[in-house]
């Protein structure tokens, strides 16, 4: 693999000189990001010494230390590490998942993966967080952040991950992405409230695109989740951190309504040229692969 990438998350190795250089410009600004989600979740220095210690006590408890890639053996681990390997074949135009990860690539793997272990395995965390592969997709960014902010060399790694850990699942919950998650508690019922109001917001936010999507028979929900994951696979590593961010800052009622808006905003800038047309399912799909013609930084400022 090439060691020079403009993907958003990073050659994820420290120590390593032309990662510590890919990541000079974005430190000031994950810190800043990392600064105002810290603030927003109510975390203090007090509290990280607690998630640390409770982390590493998670880990040591299920027997999930994970150093080395080659060790994990379960089907299920294995399933994840296959999931983190598609998802890097998504974002990373260079990045080929059908070969063997290197060495740096096999280290972002086990930390990225004892994070998913531990929300599975803490008895706070683990009703609510069941494993689906589009937790990649939203764990990632965070991370980054995470990472880029904090990282030195006097560090102890194991406090990334758990902050990481912390500050997903703040963001899952304040979100209500979290009871999209099959499995989660009362799913049906939330999902069809959750279902019932992002119809009806879009379909005042956005009435011309929803049209378009009426006739053609797209569900509408579907753009819900699409909604999270085109920006992970489509944007660079400013544009998914500022939308993050832009989402962790509102509060509950809020981030939901705003969610929808930019949707909804995002929908109608995509199908601008269309309004009025016919258009068929296939088409629709089609033009996901638009996106990077709309405008994102003007729709969330």
């Amino acid at each position: 693999m090439s060691r020079v990438t403009r993907c958003w998350l990073f050659d994820p190795v420290p120590n390593i000189k032309d990662v510590q250089e890919f990541f000079l410009p974005n430190k000031d600004f994950a810190s800043r990001q990392y600064r105002s989600w810290i603030k927003e979740f109510h975390v203090n220095t007090k509290k990280i010494d607690q998630y640390t210690t409770h982390y590493q006590h998670i880990l040591a408890e299920n027997d999930k230390n994970y150093e080395s890639y080659e060790i994990i053996s379960l089907p299920n681990e294995k399933n994840i590490l296959n999931d983190l390997k598609r998802t890097l074949g998504a974002i990373r135009e260079n990045y080929n998942y059908k070969m063997a990860p290197n060495d740096t690539e096999k280290i972002l793997f086990c930390k990225i993966l004892r994070i998913i272990l531990v929300m599975q395995s803490d008895e706070k965390t683990r009703l609510f967080f069941r494993y689906r592969q589009t937790m990649i997709d939203l764990l990632l960014p965070i991370y980054h952040v995470v990472w880029c902010a904090l990282y030195n060399d006097d560090l102890d790694i194991i406090k990334i991950e758990a902050i990481t850990k912390v500050a997903f699942c703040k963001f899952m919950k304040k979100s209500k992405h979290i009871y999209k998650i099959p499995g989660s508690p009362n799913f049906e019922s939330r999902m069809s409230e959750i279902r019932n109001n992002y119809e009806t917001k879009l379909r005042e936010i956005a009435p011309s695109a929803v049209k378009i999507l009426d006739n053609s028979q797209i569900d509408l929900l579907y753009f819900s989740k699409w909604y999270f994951l085109v920006f992970t696979q489509e944007f660079n590593f400013h544009i998914v951190i500022q939308i993050w961010n832009f989402l962790i800052l509102h509060g509950m009622d809020k981030f939901n309504k705003e969610l929808i808006k930019l949707c909804g905003k995002v929908l109608e800038n995509l199908f601008l040229e269309f309004v009025g047309k016919s258009l068929t399912q296939k088409e629709i799909y089609s033009m996901m692969q638009d996106i990077k013609k709309v405008p994102i930084f003007t729709l969330f400022r």
